[in-house]
């Protein structure tokens, strides 16, 4: 009697497992995230008050909602860290990220220096401060011959030199930067209109809808874009096997390492 073989994954669907985008284990943490935030902003004054028997102000909310969130993401990266996820190499810069974000918030917040905004606005507005920060270095590398994108790209993928040294490889790769800098510059913009015109609740439940869906989109077409447009050239292994090579459990990155 023939043993029954697993079917491989499509092409697609690995590559979203392998940059750990996709998954129903990354959905459901995200979906968690954005509960944990909703319920701290919306109730942690209430349960507080009724605790401790005295009043909570508002802005306490939005403090509980940040430490609520940031600490279940970080437990959720370090999680698939230990599993050999490719989002483990980028731990201590995210956690860098969220401590900083935190004390940001928490300055504004109790006004211990002035700026004349809310701990919402701060919280919020850290990341998209960060984000056009980051898409204007990107671009500068980019001008300047030294893209900041492939650089970090190489910190988990080796490449072999004769790809790297192929001027199409190099122009191939700004042009996707380039999009992807464009996208995330519009979507910091669109951002701001929302905060502006939704409420905290509202915003936080259409940011995490739209940046998913935003993010699968470009993503989907940077994958493609390189695949066709790189995949003649002499060392280019293919997007699939690209993102196959990522150590995306402990036992596959214990077999990359060892070998």
């Amino acid at each position: 009697m023939d043993t029954p073989t697993e079917r491989p994954a499509p092409a697609h669907t690995t590559q979203w497992r392998a940059a750990g985008l996709g998954t129903w284990s990354s959905r459901i943490d995200s979906l968690i995230a954005i509960a944990i935030f909703l319920f701290l902003y919306n109730r942690f004054g209430t349960i507080a008050s009724s605790i401790f028997d005295t009043t909570i102000e508002q802005r306490y909310n939005i403090v509980a909602a940040m430490f609520g969130i940031s600490i279940w993401i970080l437990k959720s990266l370090y999680i698939r860290h230990k599993k050999g996820s490719i989002l483990g190499v980028w731990l201590p810069a995210l956690l860098g990220y969220y401590v900083l974000r935190a004390i940001t918030t928490i300055v504004v917040t109790f006004e211990i220096i002035k700026v004349g905004i809310s701990g919402e606005a701060a919280y919020f507005g850290f990341l998209i401060v960060l984000k056009l920060i980051f898409a204007a270095w990107f671009a500068i590398s980019i001008l300047i011959d030294r893209p900041l994108a492939l650089w970090l790209v190489k910190r988990v993928v080796e490449f072999p030199e004769v790809l790297l040294q192929n001027p199409r490889f190099k122009r191939v790769f700004n042009t996707a930067t380039w999009v992807f800098l464009a996208y995330v510059v519009t979507i910091t913009f669109f951002d701001i209109f929302r905060y502006n015109q939704f409420s905290v609740n509202w915003y936080v439940l259409s940011h995490g809808g739209i940046n998913w869906v935003g993010n699968m989109i470009i993503l989907s077409w940077i994958f493609f874009y390189l695949e066709k447009n790189l995949k003649a050239l002499e060392g280019w292994p293919g997007i699939v096997t690209l993102m196959e090579s990522f150590p995306i459990s402990a036992k596959s990155s214990k077999a990359h390492n060892q070998t």
